[in-house]
């Protein structure tokens, strides 16, 4: 009788510790299966749910991770962190430590700390630890390449990404809009060009037959 009496009492002390009463453990669970339920279709609207289930659940580290998630999808990153950071506080393991490499690259943080927390995340979520060994290692990859752009030369401002959360992201953007406008404007080129050597040929079939071609009429 004792054992059985033990359990329910650490559940009403871990909902306690969480600011929670029974009613509002309730309520809290019902709004946050209710804002993941939105949180692709409608942020903002999960963003509502999340903000209710804080309301009787403060200190629940799944409702403070999933508000980090709803917070970023509709760009308020500095209460994303907030929330990030609350949910590492309460112990809400891999999901608290991924919204907080999250929120931390929203707000331009350095690049290790992000992959410090994506690497936590790893060892406490071992069937998705490829997932985020993958994030870590793009990470890397583009510390790599600003800092190859720095030594280059021509890469202050990637590097400056790098170093701040971008990871190079916004100079590789850079270099493919250069590269389509240059595309544009060859395109246009040959397409006049290909205009002119139309009439040209017009021209010399009406010097020869004294009438138009059938591709070409007046």
């Amino acid at each position: 009788a004792g054992a059985g009496g033990a359990a329910p009492a650490s559940a009403a002390t871990a909902r306690a510790a969480a600011g929670m009463t029974d009613a509002g453990s309730l309520q809290a669970q019902r709004d946050l299966a209710e804002g993941r339920r939105m949180l692709a279709l409608d942020p903002a609207q999960a963003l509502k749910s999340f903000d209710a289930a804080v309301a009787v659940s403060p200190g629940d580290a799944r409702v403070r991770a999933a508000r980090a998630q709803a917070r970023l999808a509709v760009g308020d990153a500095a209460g994303a962190m907030e929330d990030a950071q609350a949910a590492v506080a309460g112990g809400g393991g891999a999901v608290a430590y991924a919204a907080r490499a999250e929120a931390a690259k929203a707000l331009g943080r350095p690049a290790a700390e992000i992959a410090d927390d994506l690497a936590r995340a790893a060892g406490l979520d071992p069937g998705n630890a490829d997932f985020y060994k993958q994030a870590v290692e793009r990470i890397a990859a583009g510390q790599a390449a600003a800092a190859a752009g720095v030594s280059s030369g021509r890469g202050g401002g990637a590097g400056a990404q790098a170093s701040g959360g971008g990871y190079g992201l916004d100079a590789l953007g850079k270099d493919w809009r250069l590269t389509a406008v240059a595309a544009g404007a060859l395109l246009i080129l040959l397409a006049g060009f290909g205009l002119w050597v139309k009439r040209r040929l017009r021209r010399a079939f009406e010097v020869e037959s004294g009438t138009p071609p059938p591709l070409y009429p007046r």
